[in-house]
């Protein structure tokens, strides 16, 4: 469904396209011309202002262009939003998720790093997407806007359509106000955020973040000359006494402004001592998050400790999480709390500290507040057929879900029943409580992850065709990777550790094999899949490792009995190969037996690697009284006589029927 904005319908396309023509023309001029003069002069580098500050030596330079009445008043025009004022005007419910960036990519998927895509032109259509995003720039002065951009690319550094695009993530009441804020406030308040950044990772390093008081005129709003990058304050030191202003003075007299002290040479500048990772994380989170260059001084940093403390954050994970979500800053103290509390009590988690580590993974979790986390919670249960634990434990394994729509997950249910051919929509159910990852896949992926799985696994035709089939089958494991070795040295093959190269290849699946062979192996790979999801998430070129080093902890002769054990308990390929080990040597003491024996045990019967150890005591009781390991004196071989006993038991001495669902009756 295609929605009209109000905005679009007041506006004639013709209209709407020569705005589009002329935002993009002027974009792209202020892409290579250089930057406005606005009494500095800008340097390279995130931080420019903070690397311009006069020092004693520089006494010289050009004189600022003259300054008229009104252009002082335009320069001094309130800012709303800077002050808590702007945390009631964002609805928690209407915040957008931002997206995640990485390290050298802006929000807007451009280059972030220093002058990037500064020589490219901008399209008509690209300016046409800036519009979609925020009709309100069909109503903004075109000058303003523009200037705002050049202003604001050259302090962070990058591409003045980026700052375009960032501008977009504002509601039209916070543009408003962005476009009238004086260019002083916004330079303040880009130092104070670096400064608050780099003083979050090594706090006292850089001195105490900047405390002045606010300065409100009479309708409760902040000045916009009160914070300029020449007045005094803690935490900066400048060596020229006559570069202080009067705040006092000016939030009452805008008209006796004065304008900053002419622009210096680099060589007439000191640098402040911030570190480029805070400027870069500063730059990317007022990318995501342009409003916070409209908070007061201290707002940032007071916001970003209480989120530290609520969360049992360290300096590096808090400042992660603020550079890919930075709209936390925003959200008030008391609603962070309940939207926590809500986590804990709604998911059935068992303290805080594991709600804290689903914010760490998915951080849009804490914009919830209770009442709309409950009643998600209810949509899907509706949705999906489930109770409420069985989707609180989905949510639990998987936050991501949270953010998709119920008749998504809905239509994902029925899609998995469909392609992996389950029986009911019960089956499918079920197989989704085992892994709930498989619901955030797209549809795209998880197929071509089934067509790769028997790829990863190196299934061809003919050992599929051997291989043993569901528990119960009349095929072993030993006869299944006989009957694969007779074939391989029939057809030139080797008996021994082949090589992956010749069974992973695409053609190992013999594309020239009858359509019947192909129909066994993708059947293999469904059975497979339903048996254990989990294989879906494994990355498929990990899995060729994974079967030799089975193949290595089990003696295995050949990969084609590490791949016959895979099929018939697919579990084997999830665990780690520290672990394998781990478990055999924790069998073989549990169990009084040699090690090669409870290697046998396994090769044999896969299903007994995860039996309790209580259970194989029992079977093994079971197989001596059979009169297994009779005449045999030592203890360990009247154990490994019972252990061959039981491999070649064909399911009275030992049940290896493990319920393959898994999962508690968590159905609605």
């Amino acid at each position: 469904m295609v929605t009209l904005q109000p905005a679009f319908l007041a506006c004639h396309t013709a209209t709407i396209r020569s705005r589009a023509q002329r935002l993009a023309f002027v974009l792209s001029i202020g892409n290579t011309s250089p930057a406005r003069d606005s009494g500095y002069e800008v340097t390279s580098g995130a931080a420019s202002l903070a690397r311009g500050i006069p020092s004693k030596a520089g006494q010289g330079g050009h004189a600022p262009p003259a300054i008229s009445t009104t252009e002082k008043r335009a320069n001094t025009v309130p800012v709303g939003a800077a002050c808590p004022q702007l945390l009631r005007h964002l609805a928690v419910d209407t915040l957008a998720v931002a997206p995640s960036s990485n390290d050298n990519t802006s929000a807007t998927g451009r280059d972030a790093g220093p002058a990037a895509q500064k020589d490219a032109s901008i399209t008509t259509q690209a300016a046409l997407e800036l519009i979609a995003r925020q009709p309100a720039l069909l109503e903004m002065p075109m000058d303003r806007l523009v200037t705002r951009c050049t202003d604001l690319a050259e302090m962070l550094d990058v591409a003045p359509y980026d700052t375009c695009h960032c501008l977009t993530r504002m509601r039209s009441e916070e543009l408003a106000r962005m476009l009238q804020a004086s260019q002083l406030v916004i330079q303040e308040s880009w130092l104070g955020l670096v400064t608050a950044v780099a003083s979050l990772q090594q706090p006292g390093l850089y001195g105490p973040f900047p405390s002045a008081p606010a300065i409100y005129n009479g309708h409760g709003v902040l000045e916009a000359s009160a914070y300029t990058p020449f007045s005094r304050g803690p935490g900066r030191k400048l060596h020229d006494k006559g570069s202080s202003v009067n705040t006092a003075s000016v939030s009452t007299q805008t008209e006796n402004y004065k304008p900053p002290r002419p622009a210096l040479r680099n060589d007439q500048r000191i640098d402040v001592l911030l570190p480029v990772s805070a400027e870069r994380a500063a730059q990317r989170m007022v990318l995501l998050c342009p409003q916070l260059l409209m908070l007061p001084p201290g707002w940032v940093q007071a916001s970003a400790l209480h989120l530290r403390s609520l969360l049992g954050l360290t300096p590096a994970g808090l400042r992660r999480l603020m550079v890919r979500s930075p709209r936390l800053l925003l959200l008030p103290k008391r609603h962070r709390e309940d939207a926590l509390q809500a986590l804990v009590d709604e998911l059935a988690l068992r303290q805080s500290e594991d709600a804290a580590r689903l914010v760490s993974q998915q951080p849009n979790l804490l914009k919830w507040t209770p009442d709309g986390l409950r009643g998600k919670l209810a949509e899907m249960a509706g949705a999906l057929g489930l109770s409420h634990r069985g989707v609180a434990r989905l949510c639990r394994n998987q936050p991501a879900l949270l953010a998709m729509s119920s008749q998504s997950l809905a239509l994902k249910l029925q899609w998995l029943q469909r392609m992996l051919r389950l029986a009911d929509a019960d089956a499918a159910r079920r197989l989704v409580l085992r892994q709930p990852g498989v619901l955030s896949m797209s549809s795209s992926t998880m197929e071509r992850k089934v067509r790769l799985l028997a790829y990863g696994l190196g299934l061809t035709n003919v050992f599929v065709a051997a291989a043993p089939g569901p528990p119960g089958a009349s095929t072993s494991v030993a006869q299944a990777a006989a009957a694969t070795n007779i074939t391989a040295s029939a057809t030139g093959g080797t008996s021994k550790y082949m090589s992956h190269t010749d069974t992973t290849s695409p053609t190992a699946l013999a594309p020239a094999a009858p359509r019947g062979h192909r129909r066994i192996v993708l059947q293999t790979v469904l059975r497979l899949v339903v048996a254990e999801p989990t294989l879906l998430t494994m990355r498929v070129d990990a899995m060729p490792r994974r079967i030799e080093q089975l193949a290595e902890a089990l003696n295995a002769t050949t990969l084609h009995e590490a791949r016959a054990m895979v099929l018939e308990c697919p579990r084997l390929l999830l665990v780690q190969r520290a672990m394998l080990h781990y478990r055999l040597q924790e069998l073989a003491w549990g169990l009084d037996a040699p090690p090669w024996a409870v290697k046998r045990l396994v090769r044999a019967r896969p299903r007994a690697f995860f039996l309790p150890l209580q259970e194989l005591r029992e079977a093994l009781a079971r197989a001596e009284a059979t009169g297994s390991g009779q005449g045999v004196h030592r203890r360990k071989m009247q154990v490994a006589a019972a252990l061959k006993a039981l491999a070649a038991d064909d399911g009275e001495l030992l049940d290896v029927g493990l319920d393959q669902d898994g999962a508690p009756n968590q159905l609605a």
